[in-house]
């Protein structure tokens, strides 16, 4: 069974081979409060179903993942861009918590790579 593991600055999501993606640590880095029924500290918990590849970028504090319908997801804080609204340099950022991004609402998505300053959706 193969799983894939991608490290954040506060939280570890794994990826199943039955397309669960789960995190565990701080998952309100990444949109999910613990308070609120999300991840909590030290369990892994699901955060998203029917997903096939994730990354991770921005020094942490963001991720990106390609479901199996091939639709875009984003996580986290996209402070330079990564969600593809570069509009302003030092905008005020909103929180993604498994949003598709406004460019690929209609686009179908095949892979996904996160780096420290911007994401790839191919």
């Amino acid at each position: 069974q193969d799983v894939t593991i991608e490290a954040g600055r506060e939280f570890s999501l794994l990826l199943n081979s039955s397309g669960k993606l789960m995190c565990c640590g701080s998952g309100s880095v990444i949109g999910f409060n613990s308070a609120g029924g999300g991840p909590d500290g030290g369990k892994w918990s699901e955060i998203a179903s029917g997903v096939k590849q994730v990354a991770v970028g921005n020094n942490g504090n963001f991720a990106v993942a390609v479901g199996v319908d091939n639709t875009a997801m984003c996580y986290g804080y996209p402070y330079n861009g990564e969600d593809g609204n570069k509009a302003k340099v030092r905008r005020q950022v909103n929180i993604c918590v498994g949003s598709c991004p406004a460019k690929l609402k209609n686009v179908k998505v095949r892979s996904v790579a996160c780096s420290c300053t911007g994401s790839a959706f191919v």
